[in-house]
């Protein structure tokens, strides 16, 4: 239970309840054990237990507890839950990491209890939260509104194909950042914006040493220092054109809508390992007219283990990622 801050006596006894909450989908169990971390000066317990909990459902640790220290102190409780059957337990949680830190002062005998409650595992390592917490969404060097620039034209913005500028998201690992220069087959004649006129079109000019008044370039260069707001672990293995070219998926899938309403960059999915194989279990493999596909298609059925391959595929009448190893291991992390 991360809510529970208080004071208690030196030498007190009370009972600590730690609560684990089942929150994946229905039919999915939580299998493992749950303990608890006592910091010196307590002593009690149990402080583990053996969890099967359904979808939905809580399980209850409650650990009897005293505090031996005699000076006014306080005391920092973490509670694990660690995963000891996985073939009946789903590898997703969206908001499964919490922690609840109170710095807590009183009265001097007093005994300050701040718990944390936290999850160790791999499927909730975010780089910057997700749903449950603001969007990382750094200020960057050049106000650029996305969504002036890719948004729809009958909205009264300017309809730009994300790769016109994103140019290798269709072919190579990374989707790159363009260079000033892109911006400047535009802005050559374009010096004024719709919403922030002139200053922030000056800031390219500067970057690529370009004199507006005299139409010509000084040669005196300021390189844009942008804040990267994507950066998976390295770990992690994540390829562009994969997705792009091969998964035909759109950017706003996994940016967000950046289209309709987002005028600074922001990190709009977690980009946890929960997330990306969730997609990789409901996602529908695009087969028509992709030629990357056909070929496996065409393997699949030219051979008697092909054919119970893609009978077992198609029962749903749709191929996932996953049905074509898209939870392999080595996919990711090699």
């Amino acid at each position: 239970d991360d809510s529970i801050d208080g004071f208690v006596k030196p030498g007190a006894t009370l009972a600590y309840t730690t609560t684990t909450i089942n929150n994946l989908s229905s039919g999915q169990e939580l299998v493992g054990e749950l303990s608890l971390s006592l910091p010196s000066g307590v002593s009690g317990g149990p402080t583990s237990q053996i969890a099967d909990i359904q979808s939905g459902e809580s399980s209850n640790l409650v650990s009897t507890l005293t505090f031996d220290s005699t000076e006014s102190r306080a005391y920092e409780f973490s509670s694990r839950m660690e995963l000891t059957d996985y073939d009946q337990t789903r590898w997703t949680w969206d908001d499964a990491i919490e922690t609840n830190r109170s710095a807590l002062s009183g009265t001097p005998h007093a005994i300050a209890i701040a718990p944390v409650v936290g999850w160790d595992a791999a499927f909730v390592i975010g780089v910057y939260g997700g749903d449950e917490v603001p969007h990382y969404k750094p200020e960057q060097p050049i106000l650029f509104n996305h969504t002036l620039h890719a948004g729809k034209a009958e909205l009264g913005n300017l309809n730009i194909d994300c790769q016109y500028c994103h140019s290798s998201a269709s072919k190579s690992k990374h989707a790159g950042i363009p260079s000033t220069n892109i911006c400047m087959n535009c802005h050559k004649a374009v010096d004024a914006g719709k919403v922030t006129g002139t200053t922030e079109i000056a800031k390219i000019y500067a970057a690529v040493g370009w004199d507006p008044a005299k139409q010509e370039y000084t040669g005196k260069e300021e390189p844009v220092r942008w804040t990267k707001v994507h950066n998976l672990p390295d770990h992690a293995y994540f390829n562009h054109a994969q997705h792009v070219a091969v998964g035909k998926l759109e950017c706003q899938e996994c940016h967000g809508p950046i289209d309709e309403k987002m005028d600074v960059a922001e990190q709009w999915a977690p980009l946890t390992m929960g997330w990306c194989i969730d997609c990789h279990a409901q996602k529908e493999v695009k087969m028509a007219g992709n030629g990357y596909y056909d070929e496996v298609m065409a393997r699949l059925e030219d051979t008697d283990m092909g054919h119970e391959a893609l009978k077992e595929y198609l029962e749903d009448e749709k191929i996932s990622v996953k049905e074509l190893g898209g939870w392999e291991c080595a996919k990711c992390h090699y």
